[in-house]
């Protein structure tokens, strides 16, 4: 695949005379998303004259930041304890030997099936440069966010997929559970069963029926069930967490069918790993993660510097949670924390933990505490050393967190521990979005795939045309690409100009001549 065309089309300077009015609403659009998200400006700036084949080879370069090597080796420890315990050994050793050189990880994707189509982009993308192995990198390595409910947009309540039957084009929701759990977060919920699975097999019958998929689609769904989601195994785990590790694991193996050699995708849920941390490593030793827990001075910093910080909690408008949510027993939905004297409280005060130890240890072990993003990244980041891959708004407000945990760490004294903290990277943006992977459904259109029609629909040349389009698209590209959805995300109806919002993707392809570049890898049949 060759650019015989221009690819530095981006908008002129709109104070220019020679600038469009495509030319100046395109700028005033890619202003409003740097407004909203700042770090992404220092990003595209940077880097987006790379071509994502190079960005994704970025993410792996060594972490030469200080790392407190005790530190480093109790985090790797846990999380490779957990690969053992979910995945195997030999896997375990691998992560072990990866993380020890590299040290990072993705925090981009939720914690559920790897089939919604901006998951399946970025995870494809981190491995594209390494699929015909590599001694280096043997996995791509995630911490799924859990705290995040069924009814997200990711589906974690089963699998996606494309058929075209009659009525055209359908997207299609495999569900493993009811719409009854849609409220429920993701983080404790009990694994589905063979029930589900003969509900799953059940559903499939009647789509085979309507027409809506054919009976060589059929066979290959419920053989996916069967070998991957209804695998003795996996029917054995006590969460649904769990069972996403698992199937996610054997799913990207099938993906992967052409490339063996292609690193492993290593998924385990983010909120376990911290509450294991703070349990095995914390909770009794004098370590600053203690002195920040339960210290009245700490508590007097943490709400000085990180009450209305993105993602971490408001006392004002009583948004985010301080530190912690709970999940009490029998409660569906997850409940926001806030302290008062020596407790975590419910506003109402109906549940409460108390700030202590043994206060912390007995709510992680029954399944009632859920750390917040704040706190794991603190955690994982900021005490451990990681750096963390993250999607569009992570590149912004881990940013906004590292500067606040250096001011709070400054003020209450602890210079050893922001020691080259500013030198960790908090903007590495994974690709989570709708980039590289797609279909082709008629003679016109493009769609964007999903984990299952890989399953469905790829052929021997499905990733080396991934692979190929990821050598010549550029990280600023598909930024620009991606303008209009990233608009409306970070804009409310009320607040979005209609001339900005009309803009659509294929207007922004047309304006840099993508039209025929970003081309499918597989067709729907």
């Amino acid at each position: 695949m060759q650019r015989s065309i221009s690819i530095n089309k981006y908008p002129k300077n709109p104070l220019s005379k020679k600038a469009s009015k495509e030319d100046v609403l395109i700028h005033e659009l890619k202003e409003k998303v740097y407004a909203s998200q700042p770090e992404l400006r220092t990003i595209i700036e940077k880097y987006g004259d790379m071509t994502l084949y190079e960005y994704a080879k970025r993410y792996n370069e060594q972490n030469t930041v200080y790392a407190n090597e005790e530190r480093k080796t109790q985090f790797i420890k846990t999380f490779t304890d957990e690969v053992k315990r979910l995945i195997d050994n030999e896997t375990a050793e691998s992560c072990e030997k990866q993380l020890s050189t590299t040290y990072r990880i993705t925090t981009t994707d939720h914690h559920g099936p790897m089939s919604e189509a901006a998951m399946v982009n970025s995870n494809i993308h981190e491995a594209l440069p390494y699929l015909n192995g590599d001694e280096s990198i043997k996995n791509i390595i995630v911490l799924g966010c859990a705290n995040v409910s069924f009814d997200n947009e990711t589906f974690p309540r089963g699998l996606l997929f494309h058929s075209k039957g009659p009525q055209g084009v359908t997207l299609n929701q495999l569900a493993f559970y009811p719409r009854a759990v849609r409220p429920c977060p993701v983080i404790y919920y009990p694994a589905y069963t063979n029930e589900n699975i003969q509900n799953a097999y059940t559903r499939i019958d009647a789509w085979e029926k309507e027409n809506t998929i054919s009976n060589e689609q059929s066979q290959k769904l419920k053989f996916l069930l069967n070998e991957v989601y209804a695998d003795p195994s996996v029917l054995s785990c006590t969460y649904f967490s769990e069972q996403v590790t698992k199937t996610n694991f054997s799913l990207w193996k099938k993906i992967m069918k052409y490339h063996p050699d292609a690193p492993n995708l290593v998924y385990i849920e983010q909120e376990g790993i911290v509450n294991t941390l703070l349990d095995n490593y914390h909770l009794d030793q004098n370590t600053m993660i203690h002195k920040l827990l339960f210290s009245p001075e700490y508590h007097e910093l943490i709400l000085k510097h990180f009450d209305g910080v993105l993602r971490g909690f408001s006392t004002k408008t009583k948004t985010g949670t301080y530190l912690f949510w709970a999940l009490p027993k029998g409660a569906k939905y997850r409940v926001q924390l806030w302290k008062k004297g020596d407790f975590l409280e419910t506003e109402d005060g109906s549940y409460r933990i108390a700030l202590t130890p043994e206060g912390l240890r007995k709510a992680i072990r029954e399944k009632e505490l859920i750390p917040s993003t704040l706190f794991s990244f603190i955690l994982l980041a900021f005490y451990y050393g990681i750096r963390l891959v993250g999607g569009k708004t992570q590149t912004t407000y881990l940013t906004q967190m590292k500067k606040a945990f250096i001011a709070m760490q400054k003020e209450y004294g602890d210079l050893e521990s922001i020691k080259n903290l500013d030198k960790l990277r908090t903007n590495d943006l994974s690709l989570n979005l709708q980039s590289l992977c797609y279909s082709q459904a008629d003679q016109d259109s493009r769609i964007s795939t999903t984990g299952i029609d890989l399953i469905l629909y790829k052929n021997k040349a499905t990733m080396s045309i991934i692979k190929t389009l990821a050598k010549v698209l550029t990280l600023k590209e598909v930024f620009y690409r991606a303008l209009p959805d990233y608009y409306k995300r970070f804009y409310r109806d009320e607040e979005r100009d209609s001339q900005l919002d009309a803009i659509t993707k294929e207007d922004i392809e047309k304006y840099l001549r993508l039209e025929n570049i970003i081309i499918p890898s597989a067709k729907i049949e």
